[in-house]
């Protein structure tokens, strides 16, 4: 009977779900059968043994999962796999022991002891293992012991101090070429691992090459937890591993935000991984999977129940949108299922979420990585006009908001941004000439005959700027995007649909407030490199409303364009 032992992970290659780890399974089943308490601790790179930086992330907990759901386990009749990370996490395995086994515990009182009593009963008649994870150290697990017990004892820890170094098995990182050997199946290069490696060598050299990079010191460096990543990300996506290089090898220190203090037991293996992982899920548009884990981050990591969280906690409508924010995360290798009702996810992605959550520039989706790494620019015009003789509009409040979310970008130093305040249509005509922008927004009222400009013969009065003069002023000029955020704008909209690509206009009333909400929650997503019409469909979502329903902007653009691809 297993109780509490996480699912096996994902098969690799033809039943095998560990790489680089022969003959350990086989070695922790010799060594508990010479009555060790056996410690599965992180080796470092000299052969001491010691915790690798202090950082988890080497495979030691998927190695004792392993362990239990192989055959060398199978002369156990009983293991209960015990998260030791916490108190909190050690309580909690004991609700599960008693939950499985059936213990019976008077309402209100304490398990502990009722189940310790029911594991020593266990022991006198089958062998025992109790697998505990993530002990801090020798002291921690002798405090941890269930009262009495005296089955076999499998840890996982950092730290390989005072244990007996009888017990003691070090897990080193995965040989370079057999992570190599992993990134190449995983891109689908080979079929096996190992497998028509000399082939490969005369048919496609560089592949090797990526994947050499990849797996070596200047990237993951042998690190299961990011190497795990790595491959589902190329087994779920076409991206193969010259462009996941890229990702890592151009600029890529970039994902870390500089004025923010990296935690010294980070390696920029698990940031770089993490970050390219991040970056799919929001150019596959699974907000609702990022919510998820943004949530699961402030958990327990084990044995995370799907009930307890809703779909509006997600974002989502639908009702079984905890399944389908998981299956994103599931093949990023994000998160892992436990069974039919419950999931983990690994401590260092925890951590990484929330260091991501606290410092939201430091790492970026992929269409800004490529806005960075080929030095892609965007001039930003943001036109103005509010004319005495019409009702006020607070633009400079709009313009401030909307300069606010650009300075914040993360790639605010391609920001080219233009304010043109008092806008008249010749104001608005010499700058398209000069700067040549690659986005415009004009703030102003707007008519079914165009828009409400300033008259520059008289600079207090208005004069409407129609929708054909407008057509011909952006015609051919270039520009990616223009936002006409004013009411009553759909006739100049349509017109520059003719002669611009993504045009966002208005078919009734828009009120100050919804112009601004609309303004910054767009211009925050589109000067981070966000697709125009994901951005515009989002900020649509803060707003309120719907798409074209007659009160909120209405967009017409093709999918998956930017401000700089």
């Amino acid at each position: 009977m297993l109780v509490g032992v996480p699912s096996p992970g994902r098969e690799i290659d033809n039943g095998l779900r560990l790489v680089g780890r022969a003959g350990l399974i086989e070695r922790i089943s010799e060594m508990l059968g010479q009555g060790h308490e056996v410690a599965v601790v992180a080796s470092s790179s000299y052969g001491e043994t010691v915790a690798l930086h202090g950082m988890g992330g080497v495979g030691k907990s998927a190695l004792a999962v392993e362990f239990c759901r192989s055959e060398s386990a199978s002369k156990y009749g009983f293991i209960w796999w015990i998260n030791a990370e916490s108190s909190t996490t050690v309580a909690a395995s004991y609700r599960q022991y008693q939950e499985m086994a059936g213990v019976a515990v008077p309402y209100g009182e304490d398990p502990k002891t009722y189940v310790d009593s029911d594991l020593c009963n266990r022991v006198d008649s089958q062998r025992c293992l109790v697998v505990f994870d993530n002990v801090e150290n020798r002291e921690s697990l002798n405090d941890l012991r269930p009262a009495n017990y005296q089955g076999d004892v499998l840890t996982t820890s950092r730290s390989s101090k005072e244990w007996d170094q009888g017990g003691v098995l070090e897990v080193d990182k995965i040989a370079q070429d057999a992570a190599r050997d992993w990134l190449l199946l995983a891109g689908g290069l080979t079929d096996g691992l190992g497998v028509g490696i000399e082939d490969l060598k005369e048919a496609d050299q560089q592949a090797i090459d990526d994947a050499n990079w990849l797996a070596g010191p200047a990237a993951m460096d042998g690190l299961a937890l990011a190497l795990t990543m790595a491959a589902n990300y190329l087994t779920t996506s076409s991206c193969g591993l010259a462009k996941y290089r890229e990702y890592y090898e151009n600029d890529i220190q970039s994902l870390l935000d500089e004025d923010s203090v990296v935690p010294s037991d980070y390696r920029r293996t698990v940031y770089v991984t993490f970050a390219v992982s991040m970056a799919k899920l929001i150019r596959d548009d699974v907000g609702s999977s990022m919510h998820l884990l943004e949530l699961c981050s402030f958990y327990a990591p084990d044995a995370i129940p799907k009930w307890i969280f809703t779909a509006e906690s997600l974002n989502a409508a639908q009702q079984n949108a905890v399944d389908t924010a998981l299956f994103p995360l599931q093949d990023l290798a994000l998160v892992h299922s436990v069974g039919a009702e419950t999931f983990s996810i690994h401590r260092l992605i925890q951590d990484v979420t929330r260091h991501y959550l606290q410092n939201p520039k430091s790492l970026l989706n992929i269409d800004a990585l490529e806005a960075q790494r080929q030095g892609s620019t965007a001039t930003w015009v943001v036109a103005s006009a509010s004319p005495r003789d019409e009702v006020p509009i607070d633009v400079e409040s709009i313009v401030a908001a909307v300069q606010r979310e650009l300075n914040a970008s993360a790639l605010s130093d391609q920001l080219d941004v233009v304010p043109l305040p008092g806008a008249t249509f010749e104001d608005l005509s010499e700058t398209m000439r000069e700067r040549s922008p690659t986005v415009v927004y004009v703030i102003a009222h707007g008519t079914a005959s165009g828009i409400v400009l300033r008259d520059s013969a008289n600079l207090d009065d208005s004069k409407v700027a129609s929708p054909d003069s407008l057509r011909q002023l952006f015609e051919n000029q270039g520009v990616r995007l223009v936002v006409l955020a004013g009411c009553h704008t759909a006739s100049v909209a349509g017109a520059l649909t003719e002669v611009v690509d993504s045009v966002v206009g208005t078919t009734d009333y828009l009120g100050e407030d919804d112009a601004l909400r609309y303004l910054r929650e767009s211009t925050k997503a589109l000067a981070n490199g966000h697709p125009i019409n994901r951005a515009h469909r989002d900020a649509v979502i803060v707003v309120g409303g719907t798409e074209g329903n007659g009160v909120v902007l209405d967009l017409r653009a093709p999918d998956d364009v930017t401000l700089f691809n």
